[in-house]
């Protein structure tokens, strides 16, 4: 009976403890832990000074409800699990980004927007569930979630809906988060699609194939940036525009298609795509941003469509043509009216490809070297500029290591911001008395530039450029 008894009392304080204990672990963290400002009748938390561990918000703070979680709020911080109280309703940028112990986290149905980049780089995330209030998710919401396998909503989510663990709008026609915790190789995303949302597939390093249906027409900003094990695309004659840096990064990536219905190439949309060795730019092309293919180590020649009205390629090397004179709009229409065409001159010097000759000579026609036009050829020792050159774009030359000197024109007014930073082989560089200004940064991490070389530029334009 003894016997009994004493197993009976230690049960009961087994159960005690662990009642207890599982109480502490999950107890409702204090009111002292958190910063806020009062928005309308209630409080939203701008910063979070607590601990860590499993966090239980409270509804109230100080008298007031809980309403809203700010931006970055609770960035950065030794979060394990966190509870969000009923009666918050809107989730700010940025405001879980980087609590990379972060493994779970509830929503409740009072929530209607979460911001972009809200849960980004919760590396230990697993598993998110949308509810039915949600209304509008940020970009970026779960980019950088490298163990997130999958994405739920509540099936009364008037908004968005999940397929295969991958979030989509309501209506399918826009993919908005591919998790990046996904081992799938090869995707197809489906018919209904007609825009890929920005950072859509951003760092879904196990992706080799992604094929894109021809009813898209927009692939967001970021949409595949950092694929890195992306090894060819083809874009569907549907597509009219690449966002920026939509592709930057694959550095597998070794070609690319990119159709006659394209219209707009954005900015860095292909940078840094180091195993691309040939582009070709359709005739449909009117924009192409700055650095489109900047950084691409591999890329020995860009072509253009002879038909192109706004860019042409000259061995190679790809230019914008920049308008139209009046002088030469008198030529062409003089050769028009014999029956012979005239191409206008190119202007612009645009992306000189990083895995080009190590030696070039900038045409006579070019007025402006574009911005990140050379950046990133490591490759290149020397560049002759042309005395028909008036501007020097940003970053320009960035990262040129193996530039050793450079002779600028008399006819240049303006060296851009960080237009030769990073030439860290570059010893000299002449610059005249037409240069009358020069952007911050623009000689930064010139390492080899000779004392007196230094001192002269530090003379007329001040530690800026440095």
């Amino acid at each position: 009976m003894m016997k009994k008894m004493c197993a009976l009392m230690m049960c009961s304080a087994l159960l005690m403890c662990m009642t207890v204990c599982g109480a502490a672990r999950f107890a409702q963290a204090p009111e002292t832990d958190f910063d806020t400002e009062t928005e309308g009748n209630g409080v939203v938390i701008t910063e979070y000074t607590g601990k860590g561990g499993n966090v239980v918000i409270p509804a109230t703070i100080g008298g007031k409800a809980v309403v809203g979680i700010g931006e970055e709020a609770f960035s950065d911080s030794g979060l394990t699990s966190v509870t969000i109280p009923d009666g918050v309703t809107t989730i700010g940028a940025k405001a879980f980004s980087g609590c990379r112990s972060l493994t779970s986290v509830t929503i409740p149905d009072s929530v209607t927007d979460i911001g972009g980049w809200a849960f980004s780089e919760c590396t230990s995330l697993t598993s998110v569930t949308i509810p039915n209030s949600v209304t509008d998710i940020g970009a970026g919401a779960f980019a950088g979630c490298t163990s997130l396998k999958t994405i739920s909503t509540h099936s009364a989510n008037q908004w968005y809906k999940a397929i295969d663990g991958v979030l989509f709008s309501k209506d399918g026609e826009t993919l908005h988060t591919y998790p990046m915790g996904k081992q799938q190789t090869v995707y197809t995303i489906p018919d209904s699609v007609t825009t890929i949302g920005k950072s859509a597939f951003e760092g879904c390093a196990s992706l080799t194939s992604v094929t894109i249906p021809d009813s898209v027409t927009d692939i967001g900003g970021w949409a595949f940036s950092f694929c890195s094990s992306l090894t060819s695309v083809t874009i569907p004659d549907s597509v009219t525009d690449i966002g920026e840096r939509a592709f930057s990064f694959c550095s597998s990536l070794t070609s690319v298609t990119i159709p006659d219905s394209v219209t707009d190439i954005g900015t860095g949309a292909f940078s840094f795509c180091t195993s691309l060795t040939t582009v070709t730019i359709p005739d449909s092309v009117t924009t192409i941003g700055a650095g489109a293919f900047s950084g691409c180590s591999g890329l020995k020649t860009i072509s253009v469509h002879s038909a192109n009205q706004e860019y042409k390629a000259i061995d190679g090397v790809l230019f914008s043509k920049g308008g139209i004179t009046l002088a030469e709009l008198l030529l062409k229409y003089e050769a028009m009216k014999d029956g012979k065409t005239l191409d206008v001159v190119a202007k612009n010097l645009h992306t000189y490809p990083a895995g080009g000759k190590t030696a070039y000579r900038i045409p006579d026609s070019v007025t402006a070297i574009g911005e990140r036009s050379f950046l990133g050829c490591t490759s290149l020792t020397s560049v002759t500029i042309p005395d028909s050159v008036t501007t020097i774009g940003w970053a320009a030359f960035a990262n040129c290591t193996s530039l050793t000197s450079v002779t600028i024109p008399d006819s240049v007014t303006d060296i851009g911001g960080w237009a030769f930073s990073g030439c860290s082989s570059l010893i000299s560089v002449t610059i005249p008395d037409s240069v009358t200004a020069i952007g911050k940064s623009a000689f930064y991490g010139c390492s080899s530039l000779k004392p007196e070389v230094r001192a002269d530029i530090e003379r007329r334009f001040g530690e800026g450029p440095f």
